[in-house]
């Protein structure tokens, strides 16, 4: 257990989500980049290319992908997307967002058309090989695994 959370908080593994710990991911990215900049602010070093550096996060991160460094950091410091109309908004539904879509559609049909559970045999979706990796938990036994799960 001890190693599954600690992997987690060096990156933020999928393969926990549906657990205790996915949620712990933001809040610890938060925190991280808050104590980042008190340190930073208060002298404490390190090295300034880091992102595209032979070692770096894009390296380690993104493989051998090739990166248009000028086009990544466009704006950097000065374009805050939080602060743009479509940079902030309100999750809907208390799980994954990949679930709001299916959501969305199941209201929109029980209204349009006046339907009950009752009245459905069986649903059947469309999703992308992505999704079907997000949304791993197809018969969940806990409610943080139903976050994660299309058909709960």
């Amino acid at each position: 257990m001890t190693l599954g959370i600690a992997a987690s908080l060096a990156g933020g593994l999928r393969q926990n989500f549906g657990t205790m710990t996915k949620p712990l991911h933001a809040g610890k990215a938060a925190a991280n980049g808050i104590q980042a900049a008190l340190l930073a602010q208060a002298g404490f070093t390190a090295d300034d290319s880091i992102i595209e550096a032979p070692l770096g996060f894009a390296k380690v991160f993104g493989h051998d992908r090739k990166v248009d460094w000028a086009k990544a950091s466009e704006g950097l410091g000065e374009t805050f997307l939080i602060t743009s109309p479509a940079g902030l908004s309100i999750k809907p539904y208390p799980s994954c967002g990949f679930t709001h879509c299916a959501i969305d559609a199941a209201l929109q049909i029980k209204e349009e058309h006046e339907v009950n559970a009752a009245d459905i045999a069986e649903v059947e979706m469309g999703v992308s090989p992505f999704d079907k990796q997000i949304l791993s938990h197809h018969c969940p036994k806990t409610g943080l695994e139903g976050k994660f799960s299309l058909e709960y």
